[in-house]
């Protein structure tokens, strides 16, 4: 008796660079270098070339699984009777930390919105969706000057790491409104006390305390 086959199933396809430059297929660059050093992070190191090298050939087959969703559904709602309304096309944007993943969509976003059918084209951050009851929390240096004084007082980095960790600083301490909560970390004691604060008043929160003293609560007819 034969032995069964096994089936060499693979979901992906690999590519060098170059065999996939050329599903670009003739399709014109929408972007200068101004637009990719504008939309670029500080620490990508990507050029004009490599974002039509690599993303034109993505925005391509984007738009061909578009327009195929975009068929399907019409396709179904003809089928079902019901109403043509528009959905969203989602296209997430995964990674670990610091490996570009703003910059890709970024440059994403901008040759999108560049397509001869003008889409609407929004980024959204998954924080939110991810963490809805979360509390952020930024530290800040007191300044630009004690913070290169404590990379130096460090002694593990040598001057290029440290400007290198500075340009980065300067990029998150920017993204600083957009937290709840900001402490000063000018003396750890300090910094600490005021931590310590923003913890404990989320917790004396109506539902979170609702949730840790349940029997307070029902005894007062709050439940």
């Amino acid at each position: 008796m034969s032995k069964p086959r096994k089936l060499d199933l693979d979901p992906y396809h690999r590519f060098s660079k170059e065999e996939w430059a050329k599903f670009r297929d003739g399709e014109p660059m929408t972007l200068n270098a101004a637009d990719i050093e504008r939309l670029r992070a500080l620490t990508d190191p990507i050029s004009l070339s490599e974002a039509e090298e690599i993303y034109l050939p993505l925005t391509r087959l984007i738009s061909f699984y578009v327009e195929a969703a975009q068929a399907v559904h019409r396709v179904s709602t003809r089928f079902l009777g019901t109403e043509d309304t528009k959905v969203p096309f989602i296209i997430g944007v995964a990674g670990s930390v610091a490996v570009g993943k703003s910059t890709t969509a970024r440059i994403l976003q901008a040759l999108l919105q560049r397509w001869k059918s003008s889409p609407k084209v929004d980024l959204v951050t998954t924080d939110g969706f991810l963490f809805p009851n979360a509390v952020l929390i930024f530290l800040l240096p007191p300044s630009w000057e004690e913070l290169l004084q404590r990379l130096h007082r460090r002694g593990e980095d040598g001057p290029e790491v440290i400007a290198q960790r500075m340009a980065n600083a300067r990029v998150e301490v920017s993204k600083a409104r957009h937290f709840d909560f900001v402490i000063i970390n000018a003396l750890f004691e300090t910094a600490l006390f005021d931590l310590k604060a923003i913890v404990h008043s989320q917790r004396l929160k109506y539902a979170s305390l609702q949730r840790a003293r349940p029997a307070v609560f029902a005894a007062l007819d709050l439940l």
